[in-house]
């Protein structure tokens, strides 16, 4: 375990991974148990393995869902979910679960000095559903399928009223 906390100091957190992951069992009734799972968690989330950092996260606060860091780790199981979501031009699954998470953080903490952080992150989130259902609109209209790119351009409007582009989806339907 010194050894580990050792690696995970100095930062080379393919290492200090190794070793915490082979002291987990071993620790699991210890007092150290609560400590080893968070910093085991962030090493995957440095190794930007995030969707085990995700995985990870999740699973501290729910064994250890009176601890000082619970907060912290379930923030970043969502913003691990966000950095592992792929570009806009990509399916969109994990942003969808990105933006679930963060919006599940918000809510259970409303008062968290992360607040405006993971805010900023769901509006990132549904600005890149946005783009990818407005690109699906368009590329309905190059292709002349006008039917379909009214309807897409529609649903476009219906699920992001506010959107500084909603002038140009009506154009687009018009």
């Amino acid at each position: 375990l010194t050894k580990a906390n050792e690696y995970f100091d100095k930062k080379e957190y393919t290492h200090a991974n190794s070793l915490y992951g082979e002291l987990l069992p071993i620790m699991k009734s210890t007092r150290n148990y609560e400590m080893l799972y968070y910093k085991y968690s962030y090493t995957y989330y440095h190794l930007k393995d995030y969707v085990q950092a995700s995985y990870m996260f999740k699973n501290f606060t729910e064994i250890f869902p009176a601890s000082k860091n619970a907060e912290e780790c379930e923030f970043m199981s969502a913003y691990c979910l966000f950095k592992y979501a792929p570009k806009q031009s990509l399916d969109q699954t994990n942003s969808v679960k990105a933006l679930e998470a963060l919006q599940g953080y918000v809510n259970k903490y409303p008062n968290s000095t992360r607040i405006t952080e993971a805010n900023s992150y769901i509006d990132l989130s549904k600005k890149k559903l946005e783009l990818k259902q407005a690109d699906a609109a368009k590329l309905y209209y190059n292709i002349n399928y006008f039917k379909a790119a009214y309807t897409a351009y529609k649903s476009v409007l219906r699920n992001y009223p506010e959107s500084p582009n909603s002038d140009l989806y009506q154009f687009m339907l018009v």
